[in-house]
């Protein structure tokens, strides 16, 4: 998607969770002019592009790590416009993690040095 990409074009690598300066308009578009998708719908496009990921081959380690953190941060941005309505004052995600089920396999989180145990209450 779009906007979603979080410096992916420029070559750089993602560490952790990654917020974009576009997120706010992002979620307006998704809120007023996307078809409303439901949670079982962003779930499984998670966790296809997550079984896409584990399937290609990377350059190295930290690109698939980073891919893996584009996943996460892009599902972000999605479930917070789910949760979301065009009457809402404030459209901008906050620091609650929306995190999908897929990403909670300590196996997974173990692989992309990823712990859900990071993040704040």
């Amino acid at each position: 998607m779009a906007g979603l990409d979080f410096a992916e074009d420029e070559g750089q690598n993602l560490t952790s969770l990654a917020r974009s300066a576009l997120d706010y308009g992002v979620v307006g578009w998704l809120i007023e002019g996307e078809q409303q998708r439901s949670f079982a719908e962003l779930e499984r496009f998670f966790s296809d592009d997550l079984r896409s990921l584990e399937m290609r081959w990377h350059a190295s380690l930290s690109s698939a790590i980073s891919e893996f953190f584009r996943l996460i941060s892009r599902h972000q941005v999605m479930a917070h416009a789910k949760r979301r309505s065009a009457a809402d004052a404030d459209w901008l995600p906050g620091l609650p993690i929306d995190l999908p089920a897929a990403a909670t396999d300590e196996f997974l989180q173990r692989r992309y040095h990823w712990s859900d145990r990071q993040l704040p209450d």
